[in-house]
Order: structure tokens, then sequence, then C-alpha cells
């Protein structure tokens, strides 16, 4: 189910209608769009996004409110998608002589269909663009790993640390004399960017009154959902450290993360974040290529590479 239509930013249906896929094609209400068709798709919590190039009117883009769960929808695009853009990526790699480096990895987590250039050896883990998490694949020494829920893990769109972001609502209340109004919008942030905007939550509704439940649940779910067990225990800790310069501080509870939990291309961006904070690259650039022995596909080491020492992959994985 699906409301507030646009196509192309007009909106073009207000009430209710159904939506569907069957393996080939989206259906959105009088829509029917193609698989091949399809060229981008987002969903950021119940809003979903679609592109595709019409034969007739071109490019186009749709935007609708789900009011279901639209997980299910969203996996059987990824699927096809992603088994689309697998069989280009391996045919430009043969044409490139590398074919005998693709590595064909099934995401645990969506189900989709991942293409990567197994540079090293040996790479445990491997990233899905498609549900954006990194996936440890080969790794059996982990008796913890079916317990860490790994795709909750991620780079936080607003301090770019690998960490645990979340869906949050931001609201207020406020009035003047005869005049009120609300506001409201939702965040996907980690736990440590989220905490100053709960406390301008709390005193800014705090006049009047009727957005403090929100302002108060909000505060509490910061508090309350921190990483405090597991391999990754401490990692909220460690980056609220490191964000306020208490480097060595925050090195020494990464290295306790790492010695829990050694595969994680994540938690070792982490720290040659905190290393080139230090000015020592020397160790930050040895970091970030163990980084790419765990995953060589996880963009933001590459970006930090590419940043900070001007290594560019050449490699198809990344666009």
């Amino acid at each position: 189910m699906f409301r507030e239509l646009y196509l192309n930013d007009e909106l073009v249906q207000l009430e209710r209608g159904q939506g569907w896929h069957d393996g080939d094609r989206l259906a959105i209400g009088d829509l029917e769009i193609p698989d091949r068709d399809i060229r981008y798709f987002r969903n950021s919590g119940n809003e979903l996004h679609v592109g595709w190039d019409d034969v007739d009117q071109g490019p186009r883009v749709a935007s609708m409110i789900m009011d279901a769960d639209s997980s299910e929808i969203v996996a059987a695009i990824n699927y096809s998608l992603s088994r689309r853009e697998f069989d280009q990526r391996l045919e430009q790699a043969a044409e490139q002589g590398l074919g005998t480096r693709c590595r064909d990895s099934v995401c645990p987590h969506c189900s989709a269909r991942i293409f990567s250039l197994d540079t090293y050896p040996w790479s445990p883990q491997v990233y899905c663009k498609w549900c954006d998490s990194l996936c440890t694949m080969t790794d059996k020494s982990l008796p913890s790993l079916d317990k860490l829920n790994e795709n909750e893990y991620r780079t936080c769109p607003r301090c770019q640390m690998y960490s645990r972001p979340r869906e949050f609502t931001i609201g207020y209340f406020w009035f003047i004399i005869f005049h009120a109004g609300v506001t409201h919008r939702t965040v996907q942030c980690c736990n440590d960017c989220m905490k100053p905007e709960t406390w301008k939550m709390v005193f800014g509704n705090l006049p009047g009154l009727l957005g403090m439940p929100l302002a108060i649940t909000q505060w509490l779910r910061v508090r309350r959902d921190s990483i405090k067990a597991g391999p990754f225990q401490g990692l909220d800790e460690a980056n609220r450290l490191l964000k306020r310069g208490k480097v060595e501080h925050a090195l020494d509870k990464y290295w306790k993360i790492v010695e829990r939990h050694p595969v994680s291309a994540g938690v070792l961006y982490n720290v040659a974040k905190g290393l080139l904070a230090q000015d020592d690259r020397q160790h930050a650039l040895e970091t970030l290529e163990l980084a790419l022995e765990y995953c060589p596909n996880y963009p933001p080491v590459v970006v930090l590479l590419e940043q900070h020492f001007g290594q560019i992959a050449q490699d198809p994985n990344f666009d």
C-alpha cells in the first residue's frame, strides 16, 4: 500500500493505492516499470523512490509514502537489479583480463548478488551497496557472529564513523501567544550524533510541554540502546572519544574491539582515522591496507586512501 505518489516531483495521487513486484517488473498503481528500465532505487524510512527510463517520456522518478512494510519489495528489486549489474560488471572485468579475480557473493542480509574483485588471496568480508552493510562471509572462528547483526552497522551519515546508525525522530511543538505549530523530521545517525539533538528537543519543547513525550522518548532511546555487549562493545564510546580529540583513549578501546572481533574492515577504518588524527600516516596506511585485505570493495576505506595517500582504486567495484 502507498499514498502521496509523486511523478517527477508533481503530486499525482493522494489516496491509497496498491503496489507489487512479480520478479520482472514493479507495479505502482497504474504504472508498470520493467526491472530492466530501473536506473535508481532507494528507500528511506517509509519513503520509496524509483527512477527509470520511460521509452516514451524519457527519465522519470516516482516517490511515495509506504503504508506497509516495503522490505519485501525492496529485497525483490535489489535482487533483480544486483543480478543485472553483476552480469554487466563480469563482462567488463573479462574484457580487462580480470576474469580470474571476479568474486560472486550473495549478501546474507538482503540476498543481493555482489560483484567484487578479490585482490587478496583471502578476504573474509564483502560490502553490499544494496543494503549498505559489511558481511563476514568466510570466517568461521567467530562464535558470536550470528548475534552480531552486522547489517545494523555502517558508516554514520553525519560523522562518517563506522557505528550503528538508526532512525530517530526530531520534533518540536511551539507556540507564540495565539499561534502554534509543529516541526517534525526523521534523521539517520548514530547514538553519539543524536545525543545533542535530544537535549535540544528536551529544552526546546519545555515551554510547550506537548512535545516533551517525544523528546524524552528519543532521549531514552539514545541512552538505552548504546552498544553495551557483544564483539562491538565500546564502539559508541570509542567514536565519541575520537570525535572529542581524545585519540589515545579512543585507539585503546578500538584495539580491544579488534581483539574480540579481528575481522572488521569497519572498525579498522575508524582506527585509521584515529591514527591520521595523530599524524601517524605510516600506521594509518598499513591499517587501511589491512582493512582492504579483509574487504577489498569497502568504499570508505578507498575514499580515505584517495584523500590522504593519493591511491586510486583501479577496480570496477568503485564507480
